[in-house]
């Protein structure tokens, strides 16, 4: 498999063609982040299978880990950090949670993402919000999730902003 290779990717039912975009060179393992032409209805957890293009022949297969990710560079250190983080065994992991709550910054996560973005069920996500709240990782505000530290840089930008006017 090589930088930018077009691919055939079926996951559930769904054939769908792509690009696929390498966090290194290997002959083995590697992450990868497949540009599909056509939208998917995938979730993390959700297993894939990926065949050449041209002549059709199995590549390999893989796991979603995230289905709507950043625009992060997969090739920077960080975009390599941010998938070692969220390569779980569970879904429900809370450090993998932790990661797409922190990258929200001050617009969070959606509490409903959890079932749709990190393929939980609604009973594992009230389970994993009151987990992520208790632990300090998460403050739920409303229906969304924000890492504590967004929601402390958007209390001084109000203050800021306050103070400003009046």
């Amino acid at each position: 498999l090589r930088q930018g290779a077009r691919v055939r990717f079926h996951g559930g039912t769904v054939e769908l063609l792509g690009r696929v975009a390498l966090s290194e060179p290997s002959q083995g393992e590697a992450y990868a982040r497949i540009h599909l032409e056509s939208p998917a209805v995938v979730t993390r957890g959700d297993r894939f299978i990926l065949r050449a293009y041209s002549p059709l022949a199995t590549i390999g297969g893989g796991v979603v880990l995230d289905p709507r990710p950043p625009r992060v560079s997969i090739r920077s250190a960080v975009g390599a950090r941010r998938l070692r983080q969220l390569d779980t065994d569970t879904p429900d992991d809370d450090a993998a949670l932790a990661v797409l709550v922190t990258e929200t910054g001050g617009s969070g996560l959606m509490r409903s993402a959890l079932v749709s973005r990190a393929g939980l069920s609604y009973l594992k996500a009230d389970a994993a919000v009151s987990r992520l709240t208790a632990s300090g990782v998460a403050t739920l505000v409303g229906n969304w999730l924000v890492s504590p530290g967004a929601c402390a840089e958007l209390g001084e930008r109000l203050l800021a902003a306050l103070g400003a006017h009046h």
